[in-house]
């Protein structure tokens, strides 16, 4: 049977930038964490608009 290769990517974006297991989270310095997530985040939803992809020569997104 034929998968939507498109299928569940919110998901597959959210477990992207979700935290794994291994981090004790009460031990997190939020104070240099929240602007790193901000920076990646932001870098992310920059790199990944479709005119910047072209612009730096990539083809577009891949389907995983």
């Amino acid at each position: 049977m034929y998968e939507e290769p498109y299928s569940h990517s919110l998901t597959k974006i959210i477990n992207a930038f979700s935290l794994g297991d291994t981090i004790e989270r009460d031990k997190i310095d939020l104070e240099k964490v929240i602007p790193q997530m901000i920076m990646m985040i932001s870098s992310w939803a920059y790199y990944t608009r479709e005119e910047v992809m072209h612009s730096i020569g990539y083809d577009g997104p891949q389907v995983c």
